[in-house]
């Protein structure tokens, strides 16, 4: 059926024939009439959800050849290909290629410096900051074959209401020596007591004691009570066995007393690295050196009759730039072939703990492109560690 046009005049002319229609109302009345029949309509909390997921979802369909354009356009560009192209250097020209190449080597070896002998091992000593809260306790306890005493500082809560004696004796029978890679010797097989006036220790031995079974027991008893009890606290010890005047150690015959000689004085530092541990113990030697230069050009070589290894690598150059009295800071240059070795940190805190028996209180360091060696940072100056051989015990 054709459809018929009418012309604007002609529609113009029909509406004027239809009857007027006319509304008593004022407007306002006829807007609050529209106002109280419009209803609104609430989208249910739970199709919110799918609405969000549906808009993005348009949206994705929408940007998509955008993003596809994008990407295409930025691959073609010429800067993003100067890394692969053969003509890299003539679009950047020679020099800023050159340059660039430059920082990329420089970046690169520094990271693998870095990554070489920085490391990921944690220092094995006590510093300052481990000991805020804390008691230092340390115990010399012999090596599984009796060659040396090596010194273990345990650090346990510190409390008002006990002596630190009392501390002591009771973190004794806590000590793990054989988790630790050492001889089981603690707690001591004697009754301990202390008297603050005289600074002086009391043990008191069983008859059965075998602290006196062959020269080698004998050392390590003595070396032991020598090295466990803290100088500034404990001048002398007395002995007794059973109530009775002296203890007898065999070649050492009866002994009565025996004096604290605070042989922690002057000493060199190795490294004990006994199997089953997650690190070495730094571990001092029993003799004393006239000169810090003598000990750590001892530290180069290996003490084998006591199993010890050399703290100081070879080919490692070590010079004492500025030895000022004692009590101050020790500057040293170390050549940068510590570069190669990933054990550093533990050649490190040697040095540090044998500066500290010679009586300075911080390290300078002086080397080539090394910046960091573990935590430590070698543009400031490092504070000395407080003792070696750090262990923390939890007490229930």
């Amino acid at each position: 059926m054709k459809r018929s046009r009418l012309s604007e005049r002609e529609v113009e002319s029909l509406l004027k024939q239809l009857p007027k229609v006319s509304d008593q109302r004022s407007p306002n009345e006829i807007y609050q009439s529209i106002v109280s029949k419009r209803k609104r309509t609430k989208i249910p909390n739970w199709l919110l959800p799918g609405l969000a997921s549906c808009a993005v979802l348009v949206l994705v369909v929408i940007l998509s050849p955008s993003l596809l354009n994008f990407r295409e356009s930025v691959n073609d560009h010429p800067a993003t290909e100067f890394n692969s192209s053969p003509d890299a250097s003539k679009r950047l020209g020679v020099k800023e290629a050159n340059t660039l190449d430059h920082q990329q080597e420089k970046s690169a070896e520094n990271q693998i410096n870095y990554d070489s002998f920085s490391g990921t091992e944690n220092p094995t000593a006590v510093y300052s900051t481990d000991v805020e809260g804390h008691l230092a306790l340390t115990y010399a306890i012999p090596d599984k074959n009796a060659q040396v005493t090596v010194p273990i500082t345990v650090l346990i809560e510190k409390t008002t209401y006990k002596t630190w004696f009392e501390q002591f004796e009771e973190t004794m029978l806590k000590l793990t020596e054989e988790e630790w890679g050492l001889a089981d010797y603690f707690p001591l097989n004697a009754d301990l007591r202390y008297d603050q006036a005289s600074e002086t220790v009391y043990i008191d031995v069983p008859a059965e004691h075998r602290y006196g079974f062959g020269s080698t027991a004998e050392t390590m008893f003595l070396d032991t009570l020598q090295d466990s009890f803290p100088i500034d606290k404990v001048k002398k010890v007395i002995f007794t066995t059973e109530g009775k005047e002296g203890i007898h150690l065999g070649s050492y015959g009866n002994i009565i007393e025996m004096e604290l000689d605070g042989k922690s004085h002057n000493l060199a530092y190795f490294i004990y690295d006994p199997q089953n541990t997650d690190r070495p113990y730094l571990v001092p030697t029993e003799d004393s050196f006239s000169s810090l230069e003598g000990a750590f050009s001892e530290m180069e070589q290996d003490q084998t009759e006591h199993g010890l290894k050399a703290s100081l690598p070879k080919g490692i150059h070590l010079d004492i730039l500025n030895e000022s009295e004692k009590g101050e800071t020790l500057e040293l240059y170390i050549s940068d072939e510590v570069k190669g070795q990933k054990d550093f940190l533990f050649s490190l805190e040697a040095i540090m703990l044998t500066a500290k028996s010679f009586g300075y209180s911080k390290l300078r360091v002086k080397t080539e492109g090394i910046k960091q060696v573990g935590p430590f940072s070698l543009d400031e100056e490092i504070p000395l560690p407080v003792a070696p051989n750090k262990e923390v015990i939890e007490f229930n």
